[in-house]
């Protein structure tokens, strides 16, 4: 089970010597996790230094380091606060998803749904909240933090799901609804997966400005500069080539013919979807998500754009009404 056990500080502006110095992190694993468990904490350490330019070596008697330790919950400090700074994993909260949004924390990014202005996004339902943890749905004054106008992501690894510390129903049992999403069909469910937004605010967290400071990915590097500010401004997924479909062009003519498989559209020069769901993978921003690239490239190729050859005059599918 996810425990809540929230960060011992709110505060995420750079003040003093908060940050980690040249975004290097030192970290010390204790002996008393399994294998299984270390690899699981090491391979999410390696997730975020392959989106960002975030490095965690392992300790060699560093000034500042992190240690890693079984504890008495799922913590972090926010940010860097010198020399030996404890991260509690406990049992329960070695998953890759939970350890990732440990680390965020340590880095210096505080929870999505404590920012200054989310109650334009969120309403928090503090009768149903447990008495002892109303500090997990505190304000972050606006002076206390960096969100660069970020938009709000229902989707963070950093917001929490919407029974969070929830009291207990007498009558089911169940968690009591404890934070309600104001926008029409979102819902607030556990997040396993870096966005798109928290990779933006990660590399605008640690100033990653170009390719050299990013780890590449099996020799795949960026050849230009201002990548990160294409990433912010969302336009990594459009096509520069105006006479190409973008893969939004394909999700609305599927849509509006009511495409619902790879059998009712049209393949592109033998490009072709070998999998069902492909547009709901596209219209959920899956396809160039890290952690599904590689499927959608395999099995939702058309749909997700990974074909290499251009559209010819073939119509994308048939009208169906």
């Amino acid at each position: 089970m996810r425990k809540y056990n929230g960060a011992k500080n709110v505060a995420i502006k750079e003040k003093g010597n908060n940050r980690w110095e040249n975004n290097i992190v030192p970290y010390k694993l204790s002996n008393r996790y399994t294998t299984s468990e270390k690899l699981i904490i090491e391979n999410s350490l390696k997730a975020i230094e392959k989106v960002s330019c975030f490095r965690f070596p392992k300790y060699s008697n560093q000034k500042n380091f992190l240690d890693i330790d079984k504890k008495d919950g799922c913590y972090s400090y926010v940010g860097k606060i010198g020399g030996r700074q404890l991260l509690s994993l406990s049992e329960g909260c070695v998953y890759d998803f939970i350890v990732i949004h440990e680390v965020m924390h340590v880095l210096g990014l505080e929870h999505e749904h404590q920012r200054p202005d989310r109650d334009k996004y969120i309403k928090i339902q503090y009768q149903n909240v447990e008495l002892d943890k109303m500090a997990n749905f505190g304000l972050i004054s606006p002076n206390d933090v960096d969100y660069n106008d970020h938009p709000y992501d229902y989707q963070s690894i950093m917001h929490y799901d919407g029974t969070a510390f929830g009291k207990r129903d007498p009558r089911t049992g169940k968690k009591l609804v404890t934070m309600m999403p104001l926008k029409t069909g979102v819902q607030l469910l556990d997040n396993f997966e870096l966005t798109t937004l928290d990779i933006a605010k990660l590399n605008s967290l640690g100033k990653c400005s170009n390719s050299a400071d990013r780890t590449t990915n099996g020799g795949c590097v960026d050849k230009g500069s201002g990548c990160i500010e294409l990433l912010n401004s969302g336009m990594c997924v459009q096509l520069l080539d105006n006479f190409e479909l973008t893969t939004l062009d394909i999700a609305k003519l599927n849509s509006l013919g009511k495409c619902s498989n790879s059998a009712d559209r049209t393949t592109n020069g033998g490009c072709v979807d070998k999998g069902s769901g492909c547009i709901e993978l596209l219209n959920s921003g899956m396809c160039k998500n890290i952690f599904y690239k590689d499927l959608a490239s395999e099995h939702c190729a058309l749909t997700c754009g990974y074909c290499t050859t251009k559209f010819e005059h073939s119509p994308v599918c048939e009208d169906k009404v």
